[in-house]
């Protein structure tokens, strides 16, 4: 008979990388989801604002119809002014 072991626990080396991971992921199935689908999600569309949120980015990174250009004016604006 033989016996069934399991592998050693998978433990990262630096416990930030699978935050980095964790959070790269929301960001790559909200990119999926919006893709197939043009309704929002609304599970996703919170995660991926904390994300955001959470790494110092303007939210309006997230918005569908913000232009990709570099000149447009929420990545101009940002970090906001004291005076927003």
């Amino acid at each position: 008979m033989t016996e069934h072991t399991t592998g050693p626990e998978r433990t990262a080396p630096h416990p930030e990388a699978d935050s980095h991971d964790n959070r790269r992921q929301v960001l790559y199935w909200r990119l999926l989801a919006r893709l197939f689908d043009r309704e929002e999600h609304t599970a996703l569309e919170a995660a991926s604002l904390a994300v955001i949120e959470d790494i110092g980015l303007p939210p309006a990174l997230l918005d569908p119809g913000l232009p990709s250009t570099p000149s447009c004016s929420a990545i101009r604006s940002w970090p906001r002014s004291s005076t927003d």
